[in-house]
């Protein structure tokens, strides 16, 4: 016993562990709760049962109650396995049970109808309404059996917006003897048991079985869907039911154009009501259906099946009905049948539009997760043209709908395509990069785009495309540096070999706006003289050459007013340097002993003695206290006398070295001033 338990809870955790779970996307049903899950990127709903959560509504269970009610429950998840059918919710994984839960997979819904309350668009109840309908004849007709529990909690939505039944854990079979009769336990939680709500008077009163059971459900489930209320409220007591369905024949129904329907089909007598068919054709009829956009839901949904010139046409005319369908209803049943229609290239041109003309509603987040990813795969085709002009046309979308990383790392790529495309995808590519520059940053825009534009520019023979680029290049001229420019940019425009006037006007915008941004220097070293040998082109009229006077002249300006002011404030500098002149030592010295330095603040005279260079003093300064003179002894200088000449006699002028003379300037104000003889009364020389 112990080993068949722990193989069980082994085998619902092992479940569970195989799906990452989305709990905060979950919603109830009857007594399941479903969890949204993905495994290997697919979309899946997790149906659980709680047993803790079921038995503590339930006062003393039994244990025969609670294995009754565990049986029904797992009933659900089988007879979903023995049922084949696009409007019966598919089974994905069968039920498996532990001692705490019961669990089972199925395709992806993402509410129910009781979930959803009766905030639907027209269409999505009309379109659901008709899926019930075909699925209660498949099991009507085909199986023989009936549902038996028809309610808002059996009907499940998925994202394409379908209408899928499910709840059959209570179904029927036909002509079988041994079915289970009517019962209802008020002591039990009504999320196990039938809805009395929505059941038949003949089934609960009178327990006959056929497909009118679901018809009378049906007509209950309609008027929910139109009021918002229900057309017998019992809280679950068989007494109230009794006493509402003897009014049954003088309820009111809420008006609208399905008070007809609900008169054939809330009725006391079952031979009365509409059969599923019968039902699907009352829904179908005119008056009852808006025909033109149930029918482009019908075929948007045979899409696959139809041919190649009716997809086409299809696709061409659904722009102008696109409007009349509410958000929800293009975003959930639309977009996604469009999206899977990519792969087919032949009908990229016609397909491409309908779908920015939904995806323009939806948010960043929302277009970068559901619509981005399909749109990658379709960025770098180049057949047929047609389908890159239609993506360049909503290339602003583009821009508006992504971040700048998915704009640069996967839009862009069909930007590169379309600039190696035909010509005239060229030229609208070339003509929409100027505006997406902004959502660019600067090395994209330098190491990628520019180059392939530049390329284009080379290589192409057509005047109209290279007017075109170079349009392109005066809107990439804010975007780029003073290098790029100056190096790729000019050389560019002066490999231009044709004089024809569109395209030297076109480069001369492009120059004039370069002109603003690159040195001074290289506008009048490279840019000026291409101006003028642009203008000079033979087949430019007179108001064109003008032009290119008119932007050499104020190019020509500006280089002249910076120029100047430069070499103005250069001049400046110069006047403050050179009124601090500095002195040559040796004309100062050639001044000094010739007397011709008398502007100059004058030293103390020196002479020549056994100490050296001794200054001469007038009487009134006393040796050591001379400011600035320092006293030089033959050993410090080197200097030796001739053999015939005597210490303190004169020295000739030209056996005399400069070199020798190194004053110490004294503090400002303190020279002493020259003695009115140079010569001292030996008549040596100073």
């Amino acid at each position: 016993m112990f080993t068949s338990v722990t193989s069980a809870l082994k085998l619902g955790s092992a479940l569970l562990r195989s799906y990452d779970l989305h709990h905060n996307e979950s919603f109830s049903a009857g007594p399941w709760k479903i969890i949204p899950a993905t495994k290997r990127a697919q979309k899946y709903s997790i149906f659980i049962l709680e047993k803790r959560s079921l038995e503590a509504q339930i006062f003393k269970p039994s244990h025969k109650t609670l294995e009754s009610i565990y049986i029904t429950c797992k009933r659900d998840a089988s007879q979903l396995a023995k049922l084949r059918h696009p409007n019966i919710l598919h089974l994905v994984e069968p039920f498996q049970e532990s001692r705490s839960e019961i669990i089972f997979v199925t395709e992806y819904v993402n509410a129910s109808l009781s979930s959803s309350g009766t905030d639907l668009d027209q269409l999505e109840i009309q379109k659901g309404l008709v899926q019930i309908c075909t699925a209660l004849e498949f099991l009507h007709d085909s199986v023989n059996a009936v549902h038996s529990n028809l309610s808002p909690e059996s009907i499940f939505i998925n994202s394409k917006g379908d209408w899928k039944l499910g709840g059959l854990a209570f179904s029927l079979v036909l002509n079988d003897e041994n079915f289970e009769s009517f019962s209802y336990d008020s002591r039990l939680p009504k999320t196990v048991q039938r809805n009395l709500d929505y059941l038949a008077p003949e089934y609960v009163l009178e327990h006959n079985v056929s497909p009118a059971l679901d018809m009378f459900s049906m007509g209950c489930l309609v008027e929910y869907i139109s009021s918002g209320k229900n057309v017998l409220l019992t809280n679950g007591n068989i007494n109230t039911f009794r006493t509402l369905v003897q009014h049954l024949d003088s309820i009111q129904f809420s008006p609208g154009q399905y008070n007809g329907i609900l008169k054939q089909l809330i009725t006391k007598h079952p031979s009365t009501r509409l059969s599923a068919s019968a039902l699907k054709e009352s829904l179908s009829a005119t008056g009852q259906f808006d025909q033109v956009r149930l029918q482009t839901i019908t075929f948007l949904e045979n899409f696959p099946m139809k041919s190649q010139s009716e997809k086409t046409s299809f696709l061409r005319g659904l722009p102008k009905i696109l409007p009349q369908f509410s958000k929800r209803v293009q975003d959930d049943k639309i977009l996604p049948g469009l999206l899977e229609t990519l792969h087919d290239h032949s009908l990229l041109p016609s397909l491409i539009p309908n779908i920015f003309a939904i995806a323009s509603q939806q948010s960043q987040q929302s277009f970068s997760k559901h619509v981005l990813p399909h749109l990658c795969v379709i960025f770098t085709v180049k057949e047929p043209p047609g389908s890159l002009t239609a993506l360049l046309d909503n290339l602003q979308i583009l821009q508006s709908k992504t971040t700048s990383n998915e704009f640069k790392d996967d839009v862009m790529k069909m930007v590169y395509t379309a600039l190696e495309a035909p010509h005239f995808v060229q030229e609208k590519a070339l003509q929409s990069i100027p505006s997406i520059c902004p959502s660019l940053d600067f090395l994209t825009i330098k190491s990628a785009l520019f180059p392939k534009c530049a390329a284009v520019f080379s290589t192409t023979t057509m005047l109209a495309i290279k007017i075109v680029a170079l349009q392109c290049f005066r809107g990439l001229v804010e975007f780029l540096d003073k290098f790029t420019l100056t190096e790729k940019m000019i050389p560019l425009l002066k490999g231009i070999k044709t004089r024809e006037p569109g395209v030297m006007i076109a480069a001369l915008d492009v120059l004039e706006k370069l002109g603003e941004k690159v040195e001074k220097e290289t506008v009048a070293l490279e840019v000026l003289p291409l101006l003028w040998s642009m203008s000079l082109g033979p087949l430019l009229n007179l108001s064109q050459f003008q032009r290119f006077m008119d932007v050499i002249k104020h190019l020509s300006g500006n280089i002249e007013s910076e120029h100047s002011k430069k070499l103005g404030e250069m001049g400046n500098v110069d006047t403050s340097q050179s009124s601090v002149s500095i002195n040559d030592p040796v004309s100062d010295f050639k001044n000094l002993v010739l007397g011709k330095n008398d502007s100059s603040p004058d030293l103390a005279p020196y002479r020549i003695t056994s100490s050296g260079w001794t200054p001469i003093l007038t009487g009134n300064e006393q040796w050591g206290n001379t400011p600035g003179c320092t006293a030089l002894s033959a050993r410090q200088t080197g200097w030796k006398p001739s053999s015939n000449s005597q210490l303190g006699s004169s020295v000739p002028l030209q056996s005399f070295n400069p070199s020798f003379y190194i004053p110490t300037l004294p503090p400002p104000g303190s020279f002493i001033r020259r003695s009115q003889s140079n010569v001292e009364d030996d008549g040596s020389l100073i």
